[in-house]
């Protein structure tokens, strides 16, 4: 699979204006054997507005679907799916600075349905975003904190008509609520904890 993700910001020492912050690209391959997923990919993420240099890193990501344990339906077709993960993100390349790790846990309970002859799926995911090498710190100390952020959120999914030549399409939306802990996102964040 390949995706592109892009991300704009409005300065808060101007008051006004918008820039492009970052422009995400990744490609990767999804493994799957009966409740267990693997995740693998490559990013490299670049900043147009030079806000920072160029970073790159690989990415794993482990699940196992819970719900396997008393529901013997194939994964994709359960209509409702238990999902705890672990991530493991390590910068390959990071011209700002070290090479850093990020870890992430989580658990992505989720409900499939029909409604008005689509497939809708509907997650609340939840997750905390821990770095063990010094993602996350205390300005004034320089001390790493392992503990980033912390976020729940709610997304909708809905299958969308496609010739099967063209595989599956779907349209998202979610929100997020993210509570940041490490005094380095605060500030990065003018000072909000939210």
């Amino acid at each position: 699979y390949v995706t592109v993700t892009t991300e704009t910001y409005t300065p808060a020492n101007t008051g006004g204006g918008a820039g492009w912050y970052e422009a995400e690209l990744a490609g990767g391959a999804l493994i799957t054997f009966r409740d267990f997923w693997i995740d693998l990919s490559y990013q490299i993420h670049f900043f147009p507005n030079d806000t920072h240099d160029a970073v790159s890193e690989l990415d794993a990501r482990f699940s196992y679907d819970m719900a396997g344990l008393w529901d013997p339906t194939p994964p994709l077709n359960r209509k409702f799916s238990l999902r705890p993960y672990a991530l493991q993100a390590r910068e390959l390349q990071d011209q700002n600075g070290d090479e850093n790790t990020y870890i992430e846990l989580g658990l992505e309970p989720t409900w499939r349905f029909k409604w008005l002859h689509r497939n809708f799926a509907v997650t609340l995911p939840a997750l905390v975003g821990l770095s063990p090498d010094g993602i996350y710190y205390d300005p004034n100390s320089n001390r790493n904190k392992l503990l980033g952020y912390a976020s729940e959120g709610i997304r909708a999914t809905m299958a969308l008509p496609a010739p099967h030549k063209f595989g599956h399409w779907y349209l998202n939306a979610s929100l997020t609520d993210t509570q940041l802990f490490a005094q380095s996102t605060i500030h990065d964040n003018r000072g909000s904890h939210n």
